[in-house]
């Protein structure tokens, strides 16, 4: 630490205050949003008579107005300041919820889901990064990865506490208890949220360079050109189909080709706590490991889980090559989360990071969204899932490809060569 932080007289640093903070506003924003819904989907179109086309409606309004907040994030928070910014986006979690609760159909579903959209899109990993930016010159991956793994413990938790409150009172109940949820993290941001740390007060600030090579700024590594960050973004389009939506295209994979649907619960739960592990070991690594060295490692380790997958109709595949498929994607994985963060912070055309975070974050869901369609087109036409995780696999490498071309260019226009940093 810093000397400053060293003369607190064992006060709490508060950048970490701040990291519960934002991991709970991640475990909301990032994974209540989508996990709420899709626990009492069932329900839903229960009570509210309506088809399942009219459910993927739903769901695609949410998803395109998600991308369309984070594309929208960089001047949101140019014009607020991080805490204001993030308490609106949390609020209107809160208000989405409470239209939920008030709607029976269509007419109130679309709004509720749209202002749903808004608050992932505003409130989820580009403000939270921004967070971590402003508090932390020191263990940046590691911290993204302890945010990250919050949307985890939502997906273990709340699809069986919902599912228990419908079955006890109503879905009605449930989406008020949400509301209620998400009101009260609003509240938490607006009283303890700090916007920026006092002068020399960051975690890591002031260190020499024997003790830490976190000193040096982004700008010192690296300087992408326009057609590095070009070819960066193309990688990012390319992480959409690797790792968008896995957990239901994994299940569906499953099933497909014969698992019962309760195997298929049991692999998904445990791919669910291995990104968990995972996304810890991400951080821990990257933060030791310069992402330039390490990013076609983990675009690989995706590509091979993936072809493993597309094997899942082959008389060898049992639980043991399912489980190993699921370890190998949760080490690297987090490419789609705290990578693209990095991707941002480290790979940003004239040092304008929040841009370049928002337009990772942007061409990703981009990705992942029109690819996840395709692939049920596909596994349509062919009767399983192998096809889709041989294209998984394809895209992984091409990311692997291109992500280290722009990290390399980048390198070396900023005079990094021979082992120099």
């Amino acid at each position: 630490m810093s000397e400053s932080q060293k003369n607190t007289s064992g006060r709490i640093f508060y950048g970490w205050i701040n990291v519960v903070i934002a991991f709970i506003v991640m475990f909301f924003t990032v994974g209540v949003v989508v996990t709420a819904y899709s626990a009492t989907s069932m329900y839903v179109i229960a009570e509210w008579g309506i088809s399942n086309t009219e459910n993927s409606i739903l769901i695609n309004a949410r998803t395109i107005t998600a991308i369309i907040a984070m594309a929208l994030a960089a001047s949101y928070y140019k014009k607020l300041s991080v805490r204001v910014g993030l308490f609106i986006g949390v609020a209107m979690g809160a208000l989405a919820y409470v239209l939920f609760a008030l709607a029976d159909g269509m007419t109130l579903g679309i709004p509720a889901m749209i202002l749903a959209g808004i608050s992932h899109g505003l409130s989820g990993m580009y403000g939270l990064t921004i967070v971590v930016e402003n508090w932390f010159v020191k263990k940046k991956s590691f911290v993204l990865g302890v945010l990250t793994t919050a949307s985890g413990f939502t997906t273990m938790i709340m699809p069986q506490l919902l599912v228990q409150i419908v079955e006890a009172y109503s879905l009605e109940a449930s989406f008020w208890i949400v509301a209620v949820m998400f009101a009260v993290v609003a509240v938490i941001i607006l009283l303890f949220l700090r916007e920026k740390p006092a002068e020399g007060e960051r975690y890591g600030e002031g260190e020499t360079a024997e003790t830490s090579s976190a000193k040096r700024t982004v700008s010192e590594r690296y300087s992408p050109n326009l057609g590095q960050c070009v070819c960066m973004l193309v990688a990012c389009l390319m992480i959409g189909p690797a790792c968008y939506s896995q957990g239901q295209v994994r299940t569906l994979a499953f099933t497909t080709v014969g698992f019962d649907a309760a195997t298929a619960a049991g692999f998904l739960s445990t791919y669910g706590l291995f990104i968990i592990i995972g996304k810890l070991i991400f951080g821990w690594i990257n933060d030791r490991v310069p992402m330039r060295k390490m990013t076609v490692i983990w675009f690989g380790l995706v590509a091979v889980s993936h072809v493993i997958l597309a094997n899942t109709g082959a008389d060898w595949f049992n639980g043991m090559w399912a489980q190993s498929a699921n370890i190998l994607y949760s080490l690297g994985g987090p490419i789609c989360t705290v990578g693209l963060s990095l991707y941002g912070l480290e790979l940003a055309k004239g040092g304008d990071t929040k841009a370049w975070i928002r337009n990772y974050l942007v061409i990703y869901n981009i990705g992942g969204l029109v690819f996840t369609q395709l692939a049920g087109v596909i596994a349509d036409k062919t009767g399983n899932y192998s096809a889709v995780f041989y294209m998984f696999a394809v895209c992984a490498l091409a990311g692997a490809v291109l992500s280290q071309i722009a990290y390399t260019g980048a390198y070396r226009r900023a005079g990094n060569i021979n082992g120099k940093k």
